[in-house]
């Protein structure tokens, strides 16, 4: 399955629904909760199964309203698409009381509050969660911070550490500055440096520079040093100044196969 680096949000409306096979993220996650007034919900959920019914659904997230979760749950059982997105996960209680709803679902637990940023380890360990993310504007509304990326490192690394030591994927926080192209490539740099698996965007045009920030790999020089480590059957190799040890190469595979690159 292709590996996925970036995830823009698409608000449910039939106009920008109609947009998606346009964009070039690697999936959708298709808005009920934050971009939709609360008088046009039942029209967005609509629209949501009517574009669901008709379109490529592999790439597709759908994020509920939590005020609407029940309902919207029940409603989208009839369609098929990738997963959820679970906002403002603060337990791991809320996805074992919703557990039918999730057979054969990807689910992705939004964690955007103190309360979940403290069960992130229930929160990881869960079964029914495929992956992880961080959505740190409500968590800084929600404490009085800034959301500033020197004032994030331990909340997003905390993230980071849980999600991995379950196997799970895990998202960085979309950049909500859409002007200063800077400050966009500083968070994705800083995401890719802190073991983040990809980045929420919530504009198509953040896509682009998501992708080359997760992508950059020369994967013929991780592919000879692969190949050179192995050849040389010792446990460590001294390439110029660069030393690689076991650890190193299981990460090079991993980065090939999730690349696709023989």
């Amino acid at each position: 399955m292709k590996r996925i680096t970036s995830l823009l949000f698409v608000p449910a409306k039939r106009k920008m629904l109609e947009k998606i096979p346009s964009f070039s993220a690697d999936a959708f996650v298709i808005d009920l909760e934050d971009s939709i007034p609360v008088c046009e919900k039942q029209q967005a959920l609509s629209a949501t199964i009517d574009f669901l019914a008709t379109h490529d659904r592999e790439n597709c997230y759908v994020r509920v309203d939590r005020a609407l979760m029940s309902e919207q749950l029940s409603q989208l059982r009839r369609a098929d698409f990738r997963g959820y997105m679970i906002p403002k996960i603060e337990s791991a209680d809320v996805l074992l009381s919703y557990a039918e709803h999730f057979k054969e679902r990807e689910i992705v637990a939004l964690v955007e509050t103190p309360r979940g940023l403290a069960n992130i380890k229930e929160i990881a360990e869960c079964p029914f969660v495929t992956a992880l993310a961080f959505g740190a504007e409500d968590y800084t509304a929600f404490c009085g911070m800034a959301n500033r990326m020197d004032g994030l490192v331990y909340h997003k690394s905390r993230i980071v550490m849980y999600a991995k030591a379950n196997g799970k994927r895990v998202y960085d926080t979309p950049c909500f500055n859409l002007e200063d192209a800077g400050v966009a490539e500083a968070e994705t740099k800083l995401a890719v440096e802190l073991g983040f698996d990809g980045k929420l965007a919530i504009h198509p045009k953040m896509i682009p520079m998501i992708v080359r920030a997760f992508g950059d790999f020369d994967f013929a020089y991780l592919k000879s040093v692969i190949e050179q480590y192995e050849a040389q059957g010792a446990a460590v190799l001294k390439l110029g100044e660069m030393v690689f040890e076991k650890m190193h190469i299981d990460h090079f595979k991993r980065i090939l196969k999730e690349n696709n690159y023989r």
